[in-house]
């Protein structure tokens, strides 16, 4: 996978011929990795990307291709044995492509079987339809429960992580400081995927809150921008690129899913794989963000 992905969340109101520009784009800056929900546009935009497709078969194995499954939309989630069954084999109906590079359940279910989603699990990697598996917006301790019934590893947690959203980054920092800001449930996350090898997928990199918008020149983070500003021009490059290099610093292994369909913005976030930025320089964003370091 490349270190940069390409969410298609938002290709849902554009037309094939567009979506395929937007991939051949992608790939030609060396971005062979594609992030989808059959939740996204109600399946529309996994039939868009299957159009592509399967107007141009010769994509497909330049793609690693992954799609998440798993929330009903105003009606929780479900990660049954047979929701996770034909959640698949829907998508990949939709997708032409013959399997899934990577599927990821796609938010916890509190009524989750591990047996039964190891058993789903298993029959789908048998029969050839993913090749690898994943989860997101999980944590350690649900984590732990699918791998004590799993046969096939857990290669991927896809979390919300960035300059507009630092909890998980905070939860380790904030370790042993007298501070009500940042909970303290889950703080063992970050070093607890590094430790068993699972790859952080950072998804909505640039955005505040729940969706609420970008953190770049948002009035609401004065500070975060003008470090930005400061970075970028210290490194000759971009605010885009400056922060999802924030990102890339975490973890050798860590993937960035940018959201953009404007291949401008896209080719910033992929300029930050060419960036070295020190670690005083990585603090001092992290500061930015209104973060009590000791």
């Amino acid at each position: 996978m490349s270190r940069i992905a390409l969410g298609l969340m938002r290709i849902s109101e554009m037309s094939v011929d567009e979506v395929e520009a937007l991939i051949r784009g992608a790939l030609d800056m060396g971005i062979d990795t594609f992030d989808l929900a059959d939740i996204y546009g109600n399946g529309k935009c996994e039939s868009l990307l299957g159009e592509v497709i399967k107007k141009n078969p010769e994509l497909r194995p330049r793609m690693y291709i992954q799609t998440k499954i798993g929330i009903v939309r105003g009606h929780g989630y479900d990660l049954s044995y047979e929701y996770i069954i034909n959640a698949v084999k829907q998508s990949l109906e939709r997708l032409h492509c013959g399997y899934l590079d990577s599927l990821l359940l796609h938010r916890p279910d509190i009524l989750m079987d591990a047996d039964e989603i190891s058993k789903a699990i298993g029959e789908l990697d048998d029969e050839g339809l993913i090749r690898h598996f994943g989860v997101s917006n999980f944590s350690e301790s649900e984590i732990e429960y699918l791998k004590s019934r799993l046969t096939l590893p857990i290669r991927y947690n896809q979390v919300q992580v960035g300059l507009g959203n630092t909890t998980m980054l905070d939860q380790v920092m904030y370790t042993n400081v007298p501070s009500k800001m940042v909970s303290k449930e889950s703080d063992s996350l970050f070093f607890y995927l590094k430790k068993k090898n699972i790859t952080i997928q950072a998804w909505s990199p640039f955005q505040y809150g729940f969706f609420e918008g970008s953190i770049f020149d948002e009035e609401k983070y004065p500070e975060i921008n003008k470090k930005l500003n400061e970075l970028a021009t210290k490194y000759n490059t971009t605010k885009c690129a400056i922060a999802t290099s924030f990102l890339l610093m975490l973890d050798k292994n860590l993937i960035v899913i940018t959201g953009s369909t404007c291949l401008k913005h896209i080719e910033e976030a992929n300029n930050a794989v060419l960036i070295k930025m020190s670690k005083a320089d990585w603090y001092d964003l992290y500061k930015s963000t209104g973060v009590l370091l000791p």
